[in-house]
């Protein structure tokens, strides 16, 4: 639940509470994890596409945290996004565009990890989100109960649409045709037709607010915080399918790398419930993590998980697994790396040669690659030399290759 304690005064009560009940079979995590002090209430997360470094959002305060994930530390500040929102991608670039609150968007490069370029607008503005290809972006203006439709190379506006009132989360789907707002004040959500302007709206009651997806936008996660449920919608055929409830105060749902879990976080009684993401059944592990939680993200090849406790000024670090299974991926000696498109074959092939890597698969359509270590060099040394060249976009532990296309975006 998006707060600004300085613009929007709110009392929220709660009691929080780290011991077990005798009759609750769920294995809970009540040990409180480490935690990494951040800017005041951190809110939304955003994870390059390497995982090497955690952006967070500190919703009150007027920069972003960076994290190196491999640390766990914040190694610098972004500064400039007055109150930032929400963070979209844009396409496959090395660009993510940041929304914030007190009226401006910027564009900043996460490889440089310095702004580019900015904007400021006439109204406050809320969630954001871009097309495949990065070339426009869908933000909320908040107060004025429209989505501003811009271009995220010059920032200017190109088009609005109408909204219901409160609007607040935006969502995009798998063809880029329509966008999906929540209306908080109303208890909808409204479904844009961007070619028509039309729009129509399915009623959910309560306070829908924040959206998440799948890979390919073919999902949405929905949260809706008064009514304790989450509703997954699917953008083909603008139906909700399925909806997660027994929640406390849902604030972000989000898939793990693999899309196999889904984390939703719990506002009110501090807790990451965990549910499979093809049944959505909940799994046994839920985790206890710090005041008022809002933001999560798995990251490290879903080894760990992110948590923004805006009420703590914090975010939590949970491991998913133990030391000896991340060790266990050394011996695995594969890496799935993807290039630049401006890489030519005789780079990839010194790559290969310096580091002792025999080529095993190629995706020519998506640039990606995968290797065999057959060198003496641990996993990590190899995939820090390859994230060290300039035309290598991320190097990462190869999963099942099947799994990550289909998972890739047309």
């Amino acid at each position: 639940m998006k707060q600004l304690s300085i613009l929007i005064p709110l009392v929220v009560t709660f009691i929080l509470s780290y011991s077990q009940d005798a009759q609750n079979q769920t294995k809970s995590n009540t040990s409180q994890p480490e935690t990494i002090p951040v800017g005041k209430g951190p809110d939304a997360l955003f994870l390059t596409p390497n995982e090497r470094y955690l952006y967070v959002a500190n919703v009150e305060d007027s920069f972003i945290s960076v994290i190196d994930t491999r640390t766990d530390k914040v190694v610098q500040t972004i500064d400039g996004t007055d109150y930032p929102w929400g963070f979209t991608r844009l396409g496959e670039t090395n660009q993510v565009a940041v929304s914030g609150w007190d009226k401006g968007v910027d564009v900043i490069d996460f490889i440089t990890h310095k702004i580019v370029r900015s904007k400021r607008y006439e109204q406050n503005l809320g969630g954001i989100v871009s097309t495949k290809n990065g070339k426009i972006l869908f933000v909320i203006a908040t107060d004025g109960n429209k989505v501003l439709k811009i271009d995220a190379e010059s920032l200017e506006i190109i088009d609005k649409y109408a909204t219901g009132n409160g609007p607040d989360g935006v969502g995009i789907s798998k063809d880029d045709s329509k966008v999906y707002v929540t209306n908080t004040k109303d208890g909808t959500i409204s479904i844009i037709n961007l070619k028509t302007k039309t729009s129509m709206v399915i009623a959910t009651g309560g306070k829908p607010e924040l959206i998440h997806y799948n890979y390919d936008h073919s999902l949405l996660f929905i949260s809706n915080f008064f009514e304790n449920k989450i509703h997954i919608l699917d953008t083909g055929t603008d139906k909700i399918v399925h909806e997660i409830s027994g929640l406390d105060g849902p604030e972000e749902a989000v898939l793990s790398k693999s899309e196999e879990t889904l984390y939703v976080v719990n506002f009110n009684n501090s807790k990451v419930y965990s549910y499979d993401a093809k049944t959505y059944e909940k799994l046994p592990q839920e985790f206890t993590v710090g005041a008022k939680p809002i933001g999560v993200v798995s990251a490290v090849d879903d080894s760990k998980l992110y948590v923004s406790n805006y009420g703590d000024n914090s975010v939590a670090v949970i491991l998913l697994h133990s030391q000896s299974k991340l060790s266990d991926r050394d011996t695995e000696r594969e890496i799935l790396v993807k290039f630049k498109a401006s890489v030519n074959e005789s780079q990839i092939a010194q790559l290969a040669s310096e580091l002792g890597l025999q080529q095993i698969k190629t995706i020519a359509a998506l640039r990606l690659r995968v290797f065999k270590i057959t060198s003496k060099k641990s996993l990590k040394e190899v995939i820090t030399a390859c994230e060290n060249q300039p035309f290598v976009e991320y190097a990462e532990p190869n999963q099942k290759v099947g799994t990550k296309l289909s998972r890739l975006r047309n």
